[in-house]
This record gives C-alpha cells, structure tokens and sequence, in this order.
C-alpha cells in the first residue's frame, strides 16, 4: 500500500502541458502524465490480489488433528461402541499407507473417507469433556457392534480404558 501511494506522490508531471493552478506553496501543479496512472493501476492491482489471496489462505485452513474445532462446526453421525488399538499394530500400515503410530491421534472406520475429521465424545458424559479429534486413517473395526476403532494415544485422551459407548461427530 505504501509503495502504491509513494508512487502517486512521486509520479512525474507531464511538462509538455500547461500547468493547471498554483498550489498553497506557490509551486505550479502539474496533473499526472497517463503512463503513470497506468502504473499505480497496476501496483493497486497486485496489492489487492496479494491481499485477497493472503485472506483466502488464511480461511482455508482446517482444524489439525487432536485439535478441537468450535462446536458449531461438528455435526451428529452416528452412536455405538468404540475400541482401541496400540502397540500390536506398531510398524504395520495404515490401509490409506501411513505408518501406524500408537500414540497418534487416528482412528479407523468403516465407511467414512480418508482424511475426515471426526470428534468422539464418551457417551453419558464420562471421561475428557471436550472428546477427541481424530483423522481416519485406517479402516475398521471388524468386531460387530463397534463404529469406530482409535488409536491408543486417542482413547488416552479420550479417557477409555475399554470398549466404550460413544458419540461420533463429523468436524469441517
């Protein structure tokens, strides 16, 4: 912005026109030559772009996993139960091909897409308050009556210890 208004200040006059009035200093005033306006029409182009651009960047970002989003962007799934998995699985791969880690914030289900954030809540209330955010990364549980399947460093956070009920939330 400020370049954009250095370049107004210092534009050049055009000298092959008749100055226009005296201004309060006395000097003569000059209007501006019209390759300069081009110019600081192009300089207030690129300031705009960049900005708006810088602004579109800044809204695109989504939460990270383990990070809670504000209530209003989670809406209801499903209920059922959850399990937990951990060091038996250290080292095998994920089925979207990450490395399985334990103590990350993941989960696996059956249906829902790679990538989805979801928030899980313990059901009636118990354990973290604010529930979990995790990222599904995996597919499962293969147990009837399970929805979901997290990762240890998950269910620790989420304070299960075993199967539990729970309350999926799918987060923009």
């Amino acid at each position: 912005m400020m370049k954009f208004l250095q370049h107004i200040r210092h534009s050049e006059p055009c000298h092959d026109v008749i100055p226009s009035e005296r201004s309060d200093e006395g000097s003569m005033v000059y209007p501006l030559c019209q390759r300069s306006l081009t110019f600081v029409r192009d300089d207030a182009f690129k300031f705009i772009s960049l900005l708006a651009a810088l602004l579109l960047t800044a809204c695109a970002t989504g939460p990270k996993p383990g990070e809670l989003p504000p209530a209003g962007n989670c809406t209801f799934y499903e209920s059922g139960d959850a399990s937990w998995y951990g060091n038996e699985l250290l080292g095998n791969r994920t089925a979207n091909g990450e490395m399985f880690v334990p103590d990350g914030i993941s989960a696996a289900h059956k249906t829902l897409p790679f990538g989805t954030m979801v928030r899980v809540m313990l059901d009636g209330g118990k354990g973290n308050p604010d529930g979990v955010i995790v990222r599904i990364n995996d597919r499962g549980p293969f147990v009837h009556g399970r929805i979901i399947d997290l990762s240890w460093g998950a269910a620790k956070v989420l304070g299960m210890k075993y199967t539990m009920p729970v309350h999926i939330y799918i987060c923009q």
